[in-house]
């Protein structure tokens, strides 16, 4: 019985046993696939590869390892049912870890967003040779790291430094043209005073300068090169320096009481710009361009005379240091921002003030036959102060895309004052006489001149449509200038072998006023591409006045060949078309235009023996046009018409060194004789050169 169920209970055991295995094998067989995507926590991009590492946790060395593909996915796949880790790293990311039960046949992970490891390096110094000069175009920029200069060097010292660039005088010459204007990142920079622009700008806030030819404002809103442009350097700013302050302070002091002293002060925040500038000395460091002078400037001849010199004679008073001693204080402003998307405004102010003391002496010998000599012994001693206030503005209103409107104001002020003195001896030594005097010259002069200059230009202008090149410009200007002086000048000089002796003594007033009026309208038609075709009109009308007297001294006799009154309008009327072509490499213009010209000047001579009232000039009245003449000239300013003339009044030219023209006329009475009956002309204006023509009355 006992083996009978034994032998039943074995085959159940057999056979369930069997039944076991064959599951467990069946449940090891089962395997799976793991897959995901990985992306940047930050840019949401995907990530190409990434290396992927898994290992079962029962078996770590057991490792896999897959990439990421173009999409950023990844798979493992035959992975057997079971609990797995990962590790995803990258290059700058932080790594990212996890754990994952496999245990159907697919798995997905999603998406695995990665984080950028953020990680402190140690310092790397690249080192390179800078680049001293590269072209874009028609532009050169200088690389200013190329250029070395000393830490406290201003942008003048800069320029002095790079090829193609001269700096001379307070005058910028690049590539052979005088620089017009300086910009600083595209923004004017004291407008057209490139002297105290590159005076007072550090150069280490300067990374690049470009010198390019800048276009004109009508060429810069139509983006058509009208050929009316200028060179130009715009001053680039190193990174950061557009936002922020930074600024030069300098003090010098040393013996007999020199010193010098300036500072400049920059606020930058990007559209808006404020500088400012100043300094003091005495040491004739001197903080200005040509433009601080009006032609009010009345000077004394170097040779011991006095003389007067006109307006346009003073180069050499403006540019670069004087002789003598100077002092000079000096204040700047330069201030630009943009209102709003549409207005921009530039403005600058300068005032300068200069006091120049020389004093020269002479002392020579003279070795002549016989054994004599002469001794010439002199002594000058001349003063002049100068009072200067500049103010320029551009006011720039962007209306639409196609509409502009901009306002140009400047106003100029200026007050000059000089004395001279002057006193020298001649002596002569001989074997029988010793220092005898032969002649003695003394001379004294002085001189006040003030005067005012403010004028404006009011342009508009006018895109049509998508059409580049079809613009429409109409511009509005004038001007109104002042300028009054007086001048004492006093000389003697004695000889006393034989004995004999000339005086000079003379006041003279000087007065002048004019303005003028100006308006232009241009309008361009595209043809082609690269060609457009012009056509323009502009009137322009000039009015002066002057007034010069000269008197004898103490008498207070009015010189009548050194006194004119004279007041003159000139008027203009121009019309024409023109044409232009460019293709980027070459630019011509040509144009055709027909100018209607009037001259009309009143001349009032003096009347002879008139004496010097206070408060009151003398000459004839202004109201009195019997004794007056009116002349103008037309056409192409080749003939010359006389209107008003009373037949009994011929004219005679004398020279006159401040009148406009070459000649200044005076007006007689003809006689009764027919064959005085004519006048006769010779280069009236300066305009002609040969005219001789005969009017018979």
């Amino acid at each position: 019985m006992e083996i009978l169920r034994a032998r039943t209970l074995l085959p159940t055991f057999t056979i369930f046993c069997t039944l076991f295995i064959s599951t467990s094998a069946i449940f090891a067989q089962q395997r799976g696939v793991l897959s995901g995507t990985l992306q940047d926590v930050d840019t949401k991009d995907v990530m190409a590869g990434v290396l992927v590492e898994l290992y079962p946790l029962s078996d770590s060395s057991a490792r896999k390892y897959v990439t990421a593909d173009a999409q950023g996915r990844f798979s493992f796949v035959g992975l057997p049912y079971r609990e797995y880790a990962y590790h995803i790293s990258f290059l700058g990311y932080d790594t990212l870890s996890g754990r994952v039960k496999v245990n159907r046949s697919a798995v997905a992970l999603g998406v695995l967003k990665m984080s950028p490891k953020a990680q402190d390096l140690d310092e790397v110094l690249v080192s390179a040779r800078a680049m001293r000069t590269s072209a874009k175009g028609d532009t050169v920029v200088y690389n200013s790291d190329a250029y070395k200069v000393t830490q406290d060097a201003m942008t003048e010292d800069l320029l002095k430094k790079m090829p193609g660039i001269s700096v001379q005088d307070g005058t910028v010459t690049a590539q052979g043209e005088t620089v017009q204007k300086i910009l600083v990142d595209g923004k004017e920079f004291f407008g057209s005073d490139v002297a105290t622009a590159i005076k007072n700008l550090p150069a280490e806030a300067i990374d690049k300068i470009e010198v390019f030819n800048k276009l004109s404002d009508q060429a810069e809103f139509s983006g058509v090169d009208d050929g009316e442009g200028y060179k130009a350097i715009n001053l680039v700013t190193r990174r950061g320096m557009n936002h922020g302050m930074f600024g030069k302070f300098s003090a010098q002091y040393g013996f007999n009481d020199k010193y010098n002293v300036g500072a400049s002060l920059n606020i930058f925040n990007d559209k808006r710009r404020f500088s400012i500038i100043g300094m003091a000395n005495n040491v004739n460091q001197q903080n200005f361009a040509i433009d601080d002078i009006l032609g009010v400037v009345g000077a004394v001849d170097n040779s011991g005379g006095a003389r007067h010199r006109s307006g346009r004679d003073m180069a050499n008073f403006m540019v670069g240091n004087q002789s003598g001693i100077s002092k000079v204080y000096s204040l700047g402003v330069n201030y630009s921002d943009e209102w709003g998307k549409k207005v921009k405004f530039d403005g600058s102010y300068f005032f300068n003030s200069t006091n120049t003391h020389t004093v020269t002496q002479t002392d020579r010998d003279y070795y002549l036959n016989n054994d004599s000599t002469q001794n010439y012994d002199a002594l000058g001693i001349r003063d002049s102060r100068n009072y200067n206030h500049r103010f320029n503005g551009r006011l720039d209103y962007r209306i639409n895309e196609n509409n502009s409107l901009m306002f140009r104001p400047s106003v100029s002020l200026q007050t000059y004052d000089a004395s001279s003195s002057d006193t020298s001896t001649t002596m002569l030594s001989t074997s029988v006489l010793e220092n005898a005097l032969v002649n003695l010259f003394r001379s004294t002069a002085t001189s006040h001149t003030e005067g005012y200059n403010i004028s404006g230009n009011l342009i508009y202008r006018h895109k049509f449509g998508e059409v580049k090149g079809r613009t429409l410009t109409v511009s509005f200007g004038g001007g109104i200038s002042k300028n009054d002086g007086t001048q004492d000048k006093y000389s003697l000089t004695r000889y006393f072998d034989p004995e004999s002796e000339s005086l000079l003594d003379q006041y003279i007033n000087n007065n002048s006023r004019s303005y003028r009026l100006s308006g232009r309208i241009d309008y361009s038609e595209p043809i082609t591409p690269k060609s457009q075709l012009l056509v323009n009109y502009n009137i322009n009308y000039s009015y002066s006045d002057l007034d010069k007297r000269s008197y004898s001294e103490p008498e207070d006799i009015q010189i009548d060949s050194l006194s004119n009154t004279y007041n003159s309008g000139y008027l203009t009327q121009q019309v024409g078309p023109g044409y232009r072509y460019n293709n980027g490499k070459v630019m011509f213009i040509g144009s055709l235009s027909y100018q209607y010209s009037t001259l009309a000047g009143d001349h009032i001579p003096p009347l002879p023996k008139t004496v010097k009232t206070p408060g009151k000039a003398g000459g004839l009245k202004r109201g009195d046009r019997s004794k007056r003449f009116l002349l103008f000239a037309y056409g192409e300013l080749q003939q010359l018409k006389l209107l008003h003339l009373p037949v009994f009044f011929f004219l005679v030219p004398y020279v006159e060194p401040n009148f406009p023209f070459s000649y200044s006329y005076r007006a007689y009475k003809i006689s009764s004789r027919p064959e005085t009956r004519s006048c006769y002309f010779t280069n009236f204006f300066k305009m002609f050169r040969y005219l001789n023509s005969a009017f018979s009355f």
